[in-house]
C-alpha cells in the first residue's frame, strides 16, 4: 500500500480541484458559445439583428396594454421613474405574509421596452470578439457575442407571461394579431 505525504495529497487534492474547475469552466464556456450562437440564428431567414427586418407588426403601448389586460384583468403597468423607457408589468395578489387577511400587494411580473410603439418581435444586438478556442491549442476564433437586446417585442412579452402562466395561449389568439410570418423562435416559445 503506497501513502502519500501530506504535502503530496495537499498537492493532489488542490491539482484535482483544479481539473474539475477547469471542466466545469470549458463545459459552461462552451454552453454559452452555443446559446449566444443559437440566439443569432436568422429566424427563419429573417435577420434578428436588423431592426427592420425584425419589426414585424407594431402595436402602440395603450393598445398593447388593453390586449394584454384583457387576457389577465389583475395584470397593472408602471413607467420606471429612472428608466422612463421601460414598463413594469405588475398583479395583484393575495398578501402572503397576512393569508387569513383580506390584503393584497402588487407583484412585479416583468417588464419591457416600449418607445411609440411595441415591435412584434425582438432585435438582438452582437459585436464579434476573437476567442481563444475551447479546445486548449491556444488558436484563437471570431465569435458573435451578444451584447443585449436592442428592442424587445411584444412575442417576447407573451412568451414570457405564458411561460409564467399568468396567461393562455387561447388568450394570445383572441387578444393579439396572427402572426404574419413563419417564426420558428415565436413557435418555440408557445409549446408549453
Amino acid at each position: 500500500m503506497l501513502l502519500y505525504d501530506t504535502p503530496t495529497q495537499e498537492r493532489h487534492v488542490t491539482g484535482l480541484k483544479i481539473e474539475s474547475t477547469r471542466q466545469l469552466t470549458e463545459e459552461a464556456l462552451a454552453q454559452k458559445i452555443r446559446g449566444d450562437s443559437e440566439l443569432l440564428v436568422p429566424d427563419n431567414g429573417v435577420d434578428v439583428t436588423n431592426h427592420e427586418a425584425q419589426a414585424g407588426q407594431t402595436l402602440k403601448l395603450e393598445d398593447f396594454k388593453t390586449r394584454l389586460t384583457r387576457c389577465n384583468s389583475g395584470f397593472t403597468f408602471e413607467r420606471s421613474i429612472q428608466y422612463p423607457e421601460l414598463m413594469g408589468i405588475y398583479i395583484t395578489v393575495k398578501d402572503p405574509v397576512f393569508p387569513h387577511e383580506n390584503k393584497t400587494i402588487q407583484l412585479y411580473v416583468g417588464g419591457f421596452n416600449w418607445f411609440p410603439h411595441i415591435d412584434e418581435f425582438t432585435t438582438v444586438g452582437y459585436k464579434e470578439e476573437e476567442h481563444p478556442k475551447c479546445d486548449g491549442t491556444g488558436e484563437t476564433e471570431k465569435r458573435q457575442i451578444i451584447t443585449g437586446v436592442k428592442r424587445g417585442g411584444w412575442r417576447r412579452v407573451l412568451a414570457f407571461l405564458l411561460h409564467k402562466h399568468y396567461i393562455t395561449v387561447g388568450d394570445v389568439e383572441r387578444e393579439f394579431p396572427s402572426i404574419q410570418r413563419d417564426s420558428r423562435l415565436w413557435f418555440t416559445a408557445t409549446k408549453v
